[in-house]
C-alpha cells in the first residue's frame, strides 16, 4: 500500500466507458458526399482508471452529420432502423462498451486484497447502409429535353443547367417557394428517364428514391402526339422501380403544347410558364394541397 496510508488496501478506480457512434440530422447538409470513401467510423476509447480510486475518463462520442431524409438501414437484413427527418434528430448506431471495474470496488470482507481489476467490455460493431431520400414536396419527372429544368427555373429561384442535349441534369436539383400562408414548398427536378431506365439505360433510375417522400409527382413532357407514349413510359418505369411511386398522386405538365386526350385535373398548362409563372405555380400548389389532403387525383 502507499506510504503513510495506515492499513492501506486496494484503491484502483474504474475505467471509463467507450464512446457511442451517433448519427445526427443536420438541415444544412444536402448530401452524403462528406462520407464518401470512408467505411470505418470509431468513437473514442475509455481511459483506464488509476490509483487513489481515480476513475478513467469516458471515451469521446463520434457524431456523424447526415442530411434530412437519410434512412438508416441494417447492413445485414436492410431493415429500416431510423428515418432522420427532423433537424438535430439523433440515433445511436453503436454503443460504447462498459468500462472496467477497479480493485477498490472488487474488495469484499472475505476477499480484501484483489490483485487485478475486472476488464471492460468491447463496444458494439454494426454495419449500416445510409440511403438518402430528399425531403421534397413535388417531384418533376420526365424524359430527356422535356423542359424540366426550364420549368423549375421559372417557378423557383433555382438555376439548373439548361442545355439542348439530353441528360444535362445529372443529379437532383432543388427549388423552394412560399405558399400564400408562407408555407415552404420544395420542388425537385430529377434526372431524365428513358425506356429501360430500370435496367440501367441512360442515367438509370438510381435517383428515383428522392421522389419517395413527394406528395405529388409531376410528369413533365413536351406535349404533342408523342406525349401519351412518353407518359406511359414514365408510369411504367415508376412501376418497375416500385416503393409506391406508381401509386402517388400525379399530374401531366406539357411544356410546349397540350397532350391529346388529356384535360382538366390531370393536366397543368406548363406552356404558360414563361408568360404566367405565378398562375402556373398557383395551379401546381392547388394540386399539391389536394393530394396532401387526400382528395382524388388522376
Amino acid at each position: 500500500h502507499d506510504p503513510h496510508v495506515p492499513k492501506g488496501g486496494p484503491d484502483g478506480g474504474d475505467g471509463g466507458r467507450g464512446g457511442d457512434v451517433v448519427l445526427r440530422a443536420n438541415g444544412q447538409r444536402y448530401d452524403l458526399s462528406h462520407l464518401a470513401g470512408r467505411r470505418l467510423f470509431a468513437a473514442g476509447a475509455g481511459k483506464p482508471g488509476g490509483t487513489n480510486r481515480l476513475f478513467g475518463a469516458d471515451g469521446i462520442p463520434l457524431h456523424i452529420e447526415v442530411p434530412l431524409g437519410t434512412m438508416i438501414l441494417d447492413g445485414s437484413n436492410h431493415a429500416v432502423l431510423a428515418d432522420m427527418v427532423e433537424h438535430d434528430q439523433q440515433f445511436v448506431i453503436a454503443h460504447g462498451g462498459r468500462g472496467g471495474v477497479g480493485t477498490a470496488k472488487l474488495a469484499t470482507p472475505t476477499r480484501r486484497t484483489p490483485r487485478e481489476g475486472q476488464a471492460g467490455q468491447a463496444g458494439e460493431e454494426r454495419t449500416v447502409e445510409l440511403r438518402l431520400a430528399l425531403m421534397v414536396d413535388i417531384a418533376l419527372i420526365g424524359p430527356p429535353n422535356s423542359g424540366k429544368s426550364t420549368l423549375l427555373s421559372r417557378l423557383t429561384r433555382a438555376r439548373p443547367r439548361v442545355e439542348e442535349w439530353p441528360f444535362s441534369t445529372t443529379a437532383p436539383v432543388l427549388g423552394a417557394v412560399l405558399t400564400e400562408k408562407f408555407e415552404p414548398l420544395v420542388l425537385a427536378e430529377l434526372p431524365a428517364l428513358v425506356a429501360g431506365s430500370s435496367e440501367g439505360k441512360g442515367i438509370g433510375n438510381r435517383f428515383l428514391a428522392h421522389a419517395e417522400r413527394a406528395g405529388l409527382v409531376v410528369v413533365v413532357v413536351r406535349g404533342g402526339d408523342d406525349a401519351s407514349g412518353e407518359v406511359a413510359m414514365i408510369r411504367d418505369e415508376l412501376a418497375r422501380f416500385g416503393r409506391g411511386l406508381d401509386s402517388k398522386p400525379w399530374v401531366i405538365c406539357p411544356t410546349f403544347s397540350s397532350v391529346p386526350g388529356s384535360s382538366g385535373d390531370d393536366l397543368l398548362p406548363g406552356w404558360t410558364a414563361s408568360q404566367d409563372p405565378q398562375g402556373l405555380l398557383a395551379l401546381l400548389v392547388a394540386r399539391w394541397k389536394r393530394a396532401k389532403a387526400g382528395s382524388p387525383l388522376p
